[in-house]
Order: C-alpha cells, then sequence, then structure tokens
C-alpha cells in the first residue's frame, strides 16, 4: 500500500496560487499539471467532472480577469480562499467570491466556488448558456 505524502500549508496555498495564476494567464499545460486524475469542479452556473472537462473550459473560456485580495485559510487537504475576481473582458466588474479546494497527494481533487452569479450583466449569463 503506498502512503501519500501530506504536503503543508505552505505547499498547500502555492498550489492554489500557482492554479490561480494558471487559469488568470490560460496555461492549460500548467493548469492540468495541477488537477488530480479524479478532479471535480461545482459551480452556481456549471460543474466540471474530469480535468479533460476543465482544461476545455479554460480553452474555451471567455473572461480575462485576475484574482486579487486573496486570504487563504488551510484546514487539513482542504484551502479555502476568499477573494475579488477583477473582470476585464468580456465585461468590467468586481465578482467577490470563495472557493473551497481539496487536495489529494500535491494535486488539486475537487473545487467548489461560491459567488452571487446576479453580479454578472445579463447579457453575459445568456451567452454562457448558449455556449454551455
Amino acid at each position: 500500500m503506498q502512503t501519500q505524502r501530506r504536503i503543508n500549508m505552505t505547499e498547500a496555498i502555492e498550489i492554489v496560487k500557482k492554479l490561480n495564476r494558471a487559469f488568470e494567464t490560460k496555461d492549460q499545460a500548467a493548469f492540468a499539471s495541477l488537477l488530480h486524475p479524479r478532479y471535480t469542479f461545482k459551480g452556481s452556473m456549471m460543474q466540471m467532472n474530469s480535468p479533460k472537462e476543465a482544461v476545455e473550459f479554460l480553452a474555451q473560456c471567455p473572461f480575462k480577469a485576475k484574482h486579487q485580495n486573496a486570504q487563504f485559510h488551510e484546514a487539513g487537504d482542504t484551502v479555502i480562499q476568499i477573494f475579488d475576481w477583477v473582470v476585464e473582458e468580456p465585461f468590467k466588474g468586481t465578482i467577490h467570491m470563495c472557493s473551497v479546494i481539496t487536495l489529494k497527494g500535491g494535486k488539486v481533487l475537487s473545487e467548489e466556488l461560491f459567488y452571487d452569479s446576479a453580479k454578472f450583466p445579463k447579457e453575459v449569463l445568456e451567452g454562457m448558456k448558449t455556449n454551455a
């Protein structure tokens, strides 16, 4: 039986920061390298059930945005990240978000993202439904 190396808090938070950077720059290879083979994502407007789905979403992601004012809280294998998602395109705005990220073996196993979807402009929401 193989034992999993437990990562420390600094490593866990660094993994989440790398995930953020890969998402912001749309670096598909870096993003994929951080995801566990059983990765899942759940958000207010969508969910993904594999690393492949996540990388495909990233490739088509219509947003140009950055994580700002991030606060990180670690509890075992879970990192809770509270941040402002500052969007530059396809609209300008700031959406306060919270993500709960679970790690396993140094990879992101799951992420659940909480935010007020009403903060997105109507035309953006309609476009997302068409592209889904």
